[in-house]
C-alpha cells in the first residue's frame, strides 16, 4: 500500500507515546493524533466523501491541519491545502480550479470561508472554537485506511499566480520519494529528532520538509502559532527551551534570528541542522549563522 498515510500508522505503532506535534500549550502523541485522524475519516466519509475526492484544508500550521491533512488521505481523498491568508475570492478561486467538493475552514474566517465555498460549489466543513473533536465525538476512527497506487493523486495545488491558472499533483508515490530523498541526501531525521517547522503546511516545502518527514521518521514536530519571522525572539527562546534539532525556514528568519542572537545566551547546542527553501542569503551570512549556532544550513531544492 502507497497511501502517505500509512507513515502515521507505523509511528504511532513503533512510538505511541512519543510527541507528534507541539504547539504552544498543545501536544499529540502519535497514538493520539493517529486515533483523531482515524476519528476524522469516519466524519468525512459520513459526510459523503468518496475515495478521490478533493478536500480544501484551510488551516494555520497545527495539530488541526495534521488531522485534517492525513484524516482526507486516509480516507482516500485529495488534499487541497489553501494558506489561511487568502482574501475569500482568491478561496473562492482556488476551490474551483481544484475541483475540491468539500472544504475545511478555519474558525478565524469561517464566514467569508464558508460563503466563498458555498459561491464555488464546495460543501464547507466549519472547525469551531473547541477544534475538531466536536466534529469527531461519537466516531471510533474504525475506517480502514484506503489503498492507494503510487501514481494516484494524494495532494493538489492551486497555481494561482501563473497566467492561466492551473494545478500540480502530487501523488502518494511522488511524496514518499521526496521522503527517502529528505533521508538520504539532505537532513537525515531519526526518532529523538525535535523539528522546528516554521515553513507553511499549506506550501509544498512545509509539508514535505515538516509535516510528512517529521511523522514518517517518529520525530516530534514543533510548530509556532506566532510567525518566528516578525518574532526572532520567540523563534530563539523556542529553540533552546525545546532543544530544537532541526530548525526550517525562510531566509529572511535566519538573518533575523542572526541579529536578535547577539543580546541572548541560552544554550543552543542541540540544534544540528537547518533547512532553508524560498530564497537565499549571501554566504557570509549563512557562515555566521552556522558559527553562532554550531549548526549546518541545507538549501532545499523545491
Amino acid at each position: 500500500m502507497t497511501n502517505v498515510s500509512r507513515n502515521l500508522v507505523e509511528s504511532a505503532v513503533k512510538y505511541p507515546d512519543t510527541t507528534a506535534l507541539a504547539c504552544d500549550d498543545t501536544t499529540k502523541s502519535y497514538a493520539s493524533l493517529a486515533k483523531d485522524v482515524a476519528c476524522f475519516a469516519d466524519y468525512l466519509i459520513d459526510c459523503g466523501l468518496q475515495p478521490d475526492d478533493r478536500v480544501g484544508v484551510i488551516l494555520p500550521n497545527g495539530p488541526e491541519f495534521a488531522v485534517a491533512f492525513y484524516g482526507v488521505l486516509h480516507a482516500g481523498g485529495v488534499v487541497a491545502p489553501l494558506s489561511p491568508a487568502l482574501a475569500a475570492r482568491a478561496v473562492e478561486f482556488c476551490l474551483s480550479i481544484t475541483h475540491a467538493r468539500m472544504v475545511v475552514v478555519t474558525p478565524r474566517h469561517a464566514i467569508a470561508d464558508m460563503v466563498a465555498a458555498v459561491t464555488a460549489g464546495t460543501q464547507p466543513v466549519r472547525i469551531g472554537g473547541h477544534r475538531i473533536a466536536p466534529l469527531t465525538a461519537g466516531f471510533a476512527g474504525s475506517t480502514e485506511l484506503v489503498s492507494k497506487a503510487a501514481n494516484d493523486a494524494a495532494v493538489v495545488l492551486p497555481l494561482a499566480e501563473a497566467p492561466g491558472a492551473h494545478t500540480v499533483e502530487l501523488t502518494h508515490g511522488e511524496l514518499a520519494g521526496s521522503q527517502a530523498a529528505i533521508r538520504e541526501r539532505s537532513f537525515p531525521l531519526g526518532h529523538d529528532d525535535v523539528v522546528m517547522g516554521c515553513l507553511p503546511m499549506s506550501e509544498r516545502m512545509g509539508m514535505t520538509c515538516g509535516l510528512l518527514a517529521a511523522v514518517s521518521n517518529g520525530s516530534t514536530l514543533v510548530v509556532p502559532s506566532c510567525d518566528p519571522s516578525v518574532d526572532p525572539a520567540t523563534a530563539l527562546e523556542t529553540l533552546a527551551a525545546k532543544r530544537i534539532t532541526v530548525f526550517e525556514g525562510a531566509p529572511a528568519m535566519y538573518a533575523a534570528m542572526l541579529d536578535a542572537s547577539q543580546h541572548y545566551d541560552e544554550d543552543f547546542s542541540s540544534l544540528r541542522v537547518c533547512v532553508m527553501t524560498g530564497g537565499s542569503l549571501p554566504a557570509g551570512v549563512v557562515r555566521r549563522f552556522e558559527d553562532r549556532f554550531g549548526c549546518v544550513v541545507v538549501h532545499a531544492d523545491k
